[in-house]
């Protein structure tokens, strides 16, 4: 009976242990040194499932689930549950949990995105860059005449984070900037003199107005020119770069996002 009783215990964690695998290869996401799972589709899955895909997370990025117990498990749980926009959860061993918006992340704590070296540039030139071991970006400028802003510019783009919309057109009048430009990540306490708006908005609310996950915020690309900061893909330009009827210094920019690193 004992026998009998083991054999079925083992046909069971069998199944178990492939069953996991499978949501796990479909609901997951590799970066590096980090695992990231799509929030709006976790909260529906069975608890049981959502703990089996969070401990098989843990174990692939430290090695195994020593010291990780089930009152972290809980813990994890009575977050998700107050729907809070973001939190953190610090686990043994160098184990971080972190929900920002739509992004439920596990990663090892310290190796969030660094920020990229700042890239200076001339109108007419195409950069292409590494932005981080997971993104690719490309920028593409050229001097446009009046006619074609006019053309170009009837619809108009919704503000999103370019980590999510994967890419982001400007047109900019050049007249007023001191050159360089420059292709640049967010500086602390950091500023756009917003299109449209009075005063100057602060780069930290225009981050969460566009929800960028906070591991990621180091890393958003930036074009400013020696003074000031002149456009936030995603979000829109700086007043100081309002192109206007009679403008004659007219450029279109256009930064391209690519991911890279996924697991099919």
């Amino acid at each position: 009976v004992i026998s009998r009783t083991c054999e079925l215990l083992r046909e069971d964690e069998s199944f178990l242990e492939e069953y996991f695998a499978r949501e796990f290869e479909q609901r997951a996401e590799f970066r590096k040194d980090a695992v990231e799972f799509s929030v709006v589709e976790f909260v529906t899955l069975p608890r049981a499932v959502q703990r089996g895909l969070i401990r098989r997370a843990i174990q692939i990025l430290k090695g195994d689930l020593r010291r990780i117990t089930a009152e972290h498990i809980f813990q994890l749980e009575q977050y998700l549950d107050s729907e809070k926009a973001s939190f953190e959860l610090d686990l043994p061993e160098g184990i971080r949990i972190y929900k920002s918006y739509d992004s439920l992340r596990v990663e090892k704590k310290g190796e969030a995105e660094t920020e990229f070296s700042p890239r200076a540039f001339e109108i007419g030139e195409k950069l292409e860059l590494e932005l981080s071991p997971d993104f690719f970006l490309e920028l593409e400028t050229a001097w446009k005449e009046i006619q074609e802003f006019e053309r170009g510019s009837l619809v108009g783009e919704e503000r999103a984070s370019i980590f999510e919309s994967g890419e982001s057109i400007a047109w900019m009048n050049l007249e007023e900037v001191e050159f360089p430009l420059w292709l640049k990540p967010p500086q602390p306490g950091e500023r756009l003199e917003a299109l449209g708006l009075k005063g100057k908005k602060k780069l930290k609310d225009i981050f969460m107005e566009l929800k960028v996950p906070r591991h990621l915020r180091g890393i958003y690309p930036l074009v400013s020119d020696q003074r000031d900061l002149l456009w936030v893909p995603g979000y829109g330009i700086s007043e100081k770069v309002r192109v206007k009827g009679g403008s004659k210094k007219i450029a279109r920019l256009i930064l391209r996002l690519s991911r890279k690193g996924f697991q099919d």
